[in-house]
């Protein structure tokens, strides 16, 4: 049931790793770039050894702190837009947001002088 991190992206993405059993005896708490897993009792040594197999296959990992004890999965982080590389790029970048702007100031313009 191991799987990379290149496909959770959610909450339900981690769920779906685990057996209904297992998935029972957690809380599933989605924070900014992890899905945190909180046991809601006592995991026991085969449940834990099987959790930790699945939450290490999705590249996370365990957080021992004694009650506050949880495992945790990093979502899959968007890839960030490459910059243009030149300038006839960025150029041309803003030449279609200045003609998007010129348009879109157009219109408005025609939707106030019709009001009148």
């Amino acid at each position: 049931m191991t799987e990379s991190n290149s496909k959770i992206k959610s909450v339900e993405d981690v769920k779906a790793l685990f057996s209904d059993f297992l998935r029972e005896h957690f809380n599933f708490i989605e924070e900014k770039s992890f899905v945190v897993l909180k046991p809601k009792q006592f995991l026991g040594s085969e449940n834990f050894a099987k959790t930790i197999a699945i939450v290490k296959g999705a590249k996370g990992d365990y957080v021992s702190a004694g009650k506050e004890s949880h495992f945790r999965i990093p979502l899959q982080q968007e890839k960030a837009k490459e910059l243009p590389s030149s300038y006839d790029e960025v150029h041309q970048m803003v030449m279609d947001l200045r003609n998007y702007v010129e348009k879109a100031t157009e219109g408005i313009l025609k939707k106030l002088v019709d009001l009148r």
